[in-house]
C-alpha cells in the first residue's frame, strides 16, 4: 500500500516529490521535526511535541506554520492507521534560499509522513560510543541526523541496538536516538539537560510520572563508570516508551 504524506496544506502519496532543489532543508539540514507514537489511531502528547516543536522552529529563525490537528488526523485515515502502532513525523523545513546565516523565515514547508512500527524491543544492548560528541545544535531535532546514524552505524558493527554518547569531559548524555536514565532504589537518575542533549517528550513524562510515585528526581554530571552496579538502566523515546538497557562487556 503506498502511504499518504501531507505537504503544506495537501495530502499527496509520500513518493512523490514536495521539496524543491532550493530548499534550505535539503541543503543544509535547516529544519526541524518532531516524531510522535500513533497507538491504534490515537496520536500520543501531540500538545506536547507541537509546543517543543515550535520553541525549536523559533531558535532557528523559523515562524512556526499553524498546526491543526484536524490535519493529522485525516493523515492516520487517509493511511487506515486505526489500529497497531505507527510512527509520525511532522517537519518544518527552513523553506527556500542560499543563505549562509539563518535568516527569519516564514516560508518553511510544513510536511508529515507516517509509517507502522513492527519492532517493540524487549531489552536493548548498548555500547559507549568512543569519540566525544558536542555541537550548538545538540539540544535541537534538526534534520542533521548524519551524526547520530554514524553513532548508531558504529553501534551495529559491534553487534549493539544503540550506543551512549559522552560529552567532552566524558559525561553521559543519551544515545543515538533516546534518553538514557537510571534508578537505584527510589531514586531516579537523568542527565543534567546543562550538558545540551535533546530532552524527550518520552522522558519528560517519565520523569513527573516517577515524581508522583514518590520517586526523587536527580539531574546529573556522570560518567559511566562511576554509576553503581545495582543500577536499573533505561532507555525511552516516544515509538519504544521504556527499555530496559544492557551492557555487554565486550563492547564497553
Amino acid at each position: 500500500m503506498s502511504r499518504v504524506g501531507f505537504c503544506n496544506g495537501k495530502f499527496l502519496n509520500q513518493d512523490e516529490p514536495c521539496i524543491t532543489l532550493n530548499d534550505r532543508g535539503f541543503l543544509f539540514g535547516d529544519a526541524v521535526f518532531t516524531t510522535l507514537k500513533v497507538q491504534d489511531g490515537n496520536p500520543q502528547f501531540f500538545e506536547e511535541h507541537i509546543k517543543r516543536l515550535e520553541g525549536q522552529c523559533k531558535e532557528l529563525g523559523i515562524i512556526p506554520p499553524a498546526f491543526f490537528l484536524n490535519d493529522l488526523q485525516e493523515l492516520i485515515l487517509k493511511n487506515e492507521a486505526l489500529s497497531g502502532t505507527w510512527r509520525l513525523k511532522i517537519i518544518v523545513t527552513g523553506g527556500d534560499g542560499q543563505e549562509l546565516y539563518l535568516p527569519l523565515r516564514n516560508h518553511g514547508k510544513l510536511l508529515m509522513t507516517i509509517s507502522q512500527v513492527n519492532y517493540f524491543p524487549k531489552n536493548i544492548f548498548l555500547t559507549i560510543f568512543p569519540k566525544a560528541i558536542s555541537s550548538p545544535l545538540m539540544g535541537l531535532k534538526t534534520l542533521s541526523y548524519l551524526d547520530r546514524l554514524f553513532i548508531m552505524d558504529y553501534a551495529k558493527k559491534l553487534g549493539a541496538d544503540d550506543a551512549v554518547t559522552l560529552s567532552n569531559d566524558g559525561y553521559i548524555l543519551e544515545t543515538a536516538f533516546s534518553n538514557i536514565f537510571w534508578i537505584i532504589g527510589l531514586d531516579v537518575f537523568v542527565p543534567d539537560p546543562d550538558l545540551g542533549f535533546l530532552m524527550g517528550i518520552q522522558l519528560t513524562h517519565q520523569i513527573e510520572e516517577y515524581k508522583k510515585r514518590g520517586y526523587q528526581v536527580h539531574f546529573v554530571k556522570m560518567k559511566y563508570e562511576a554509576i553503581s552496579k545495582n543500577a536499573k538502566i533505561f532507555v525511552s523515546n516516544a515509538i519504544i516508551g521504556v527499555v530496559p538497557v544492557y551492557f555487554k562487556d565486550a563492547l564497553c
